[in-house]
């Protein structure tokens, strides 16, 4: 499992035919890694892409990383006329010895990718930031080389101008079971069971919008009893609270208010956490640290929640990255005239009202343009 500029382009969606896989399903693991600063450029230049097709030459497609907060990726058993289609989602760069693979979890100006497979007539359905799904099978999808440009989603679906894939789903067969999370940035989440998703209509709206919001995020409802569903604003506020405080609605609502924002705040991340592992906090001067995910404590939803970072004259004035930590992985610091590779296990651990450290060879900070998590795979 990156508002200044500049920004990174938007491309497209490649898709090409993968080589047949072992049946059965299984979820893929990743081992962490460090990525040097010239393999992190090159992963970062692809920009905003969907890509489908095998990560590697090999007979086997290649190992992918399960995303957070996004649903475990499932291989899924099937015919040697496989494809692998990756979707746009939030900052989050999977590197492996093959090609990049991407996932997703905090905000940021570039949106990258995540891998999941199907077999040519599963279902694919794309989730987009305007609230919108989209659908079809995978053998629709244009075969391309890896290295290719991809193509936008608009080229498969008309409707689709200007959105972007917050989450990618394949199912074959059934409709999947469970339930589903949405959050959006104006600090809504929604609750809906998968059932509500079985539509035969190509394109049709996956959650009720305001104007000025935007889907920013989805992902399967977790089991564990532990679960907890963080929200962490830009201007350092954060609130955690129970599932079971999220009622469950129709496709067509709009979800119930999870934080309460003061005026011009807005979440940069949504996603479910348990007690174990850190958050990861990333200032846009470069401040950052790490929180113990079992230091936030719940709240009731709908509260201006509690303070993850405390801004200093020199910390910079928003929460620019936010990331979970089970496993150790780096974090790319970008600013107009270089790139800073740290790994989350640099980053000190602090209680939730400190204003966190610069890097060591910053220490002034950077005036980031971006930031990206990057997780390797081997």
């Amino acid at each position: 499992m990156m508002e200044i500029p500049p920004t990174m382009p938007n491309l497209g969606l490649n898709v090409r035919r993968a080589n047949s896989s072992p049946p059965g399903t299984e979820i893929v693991t990743s081992t962490p890694c460090r990525v040097n600063a010239e393999s992190s450029r090159v992963i970062i230049s692809r920009g905003t892409r969907l890509i489908a097709g095998s990560p590697k030459g090999s007979p086997n497609p290649g190992r992918v990383t399960s995303p957070t907060p996004s649903p475990l990726q499932k291989r899924i058993p099937g015919s040697s006329n496989r494809r692998t289609v990756a979707t746009m989602e939030r900052p989050w760069v999977t590197s492996g010895s093959s090609p990049a693979s991407l996932t997703t979890t905090a905000v940021a100006e570039v949106e990258l990718s995540t891998w999941t497979e199907a077999t040519g007539k599963d279902k694919v359905m794309f989730f987009t930031d305007k609230g919108n799904c989209y659908q079809t099978t995978a053998d629709k999808l244009k075969d391309t080389k890896f290295r290719e440009d991809g193509f936008p989603l608009s080229m498969f679906f008309s409707e689709a101008k200007d959105e972007k894939p917050v989450a990618v789903f394949t199912y074959s067969g059934k409709l999947p079971e469970g339930k589903l999370l949405f959050y959006t940035e104006q600090g809504m989440v929604k609750l809906t069971d998968w059932s509500e998703y079985g539509l035969l209509k190509t394109c049709f709206g996956a959650i009720k919008l305001k104007e000025d919001d935007s889907l920013i995020g989805m992902e399967v409802l977790r089991k564990e009893e532990d679960t907890k569903i963080l929200m962490v604003t830009k201007d350092g506020m954060c609130i955690a609270f129970l599932p079971d405080e999220v009622p469950e609605q129709g496709r067509v609502s709009g979800g119930v208010k999870g934080i309460m924002l003061e005026e011009g705040d807005s979440v940069v991340y949504a996603g479910q956490i348990t007690l174990e592992g850190e958050i990861v906090v990333v200032t846009d001067r470069g401040y950052m640290k790490r929180v113990l995910a079992c230091d936030i404590d719940r709240m009731t939803r709908y509260r201006k929640g509690v303070k993850i970072l405390n801004f200093g004259e020199d910390t910079g004035s928003r929460v620019m990255f936010v990331g979970t930590v089970k496993e150790p992985y780096d974090v790319v610091l970008i600013d107009p005239s270089c790139m800073l590779t740290v790994n989350t296990e640099e980053m000190p651990i602090e209680s939730r009202m400190s204003k966190g450290k610069p890097h060591r060879t910053k220490r002034k900070g950077m005036p980031l343009t971006q930031v990206v998590g990057v997780k390797t795979t081997l």
